[in-house]
């Protein structure tokens, strides 16, 4: 139930990467850890101050206030649960772009949870279409870049 999801050939693509280093992962990653710190005080909080054991207590079941503070009480306590989550997701993602997986060069033209939609070797052609384009443009004295 955590991480995020990648297709079987995002996976092989990372199994099957010719070369792992030329991809920079630990920047990322860090991207998403600094969520990780206000998440974690959020949950210390929701859980210290709103225990789930005392939802089946005597106390919480018969409280003065009735099922309005049982309400009240919900919150905050769903609350620090789904935080919970919210760390697990973020951790698994964080080990998933260290380990590279969906990690593509941006030559490639990747999109989210597809992979490249370009080849290294088309994404090259490319380039060396657009710049020689850009010197017949110069040497006509169409453009002055």
């Amino acid at each position: 139930m955590t991480g995020p999801y990648y297709r079987y050939k995002t996976f092989m693509d990372c199994i099957n990467h010719e070369n792992p280093q030329s991809i920079s992962t630990v920047k990322p990653a860090l991207r998403k850890l600094k969520y990780l710190a206000p998440i974690g005080v959020i949950y210390l909080l929701c859980n210290t101050y709103f225990p789930i054991k005392h939802i089946g207590s005597d106390e919480y079941v018969h409280h003065p206030w009735g099922i309005a503070y049982q309400l009240v009480y919900l919150v905050p306590t769903f609350t620090g649960f789904r935080w919970r989550f919210y760390i697990g997701w973020l951790l698994a993602e964080a080990c998933c772009i260290t380990l590279g997986l969906g990690a593509y060069p941006f030559e490639t033209d990747p999109k989210p949870g597809q992979g490249p939609t370009k080849t290294l070797q088309e994404a090259n052609e490319d380039d060396n279409t657009k710049h020689n384009n850009k010197k017949i443009l110069n040497e006509d004295g169409d453009t002055h870049r």
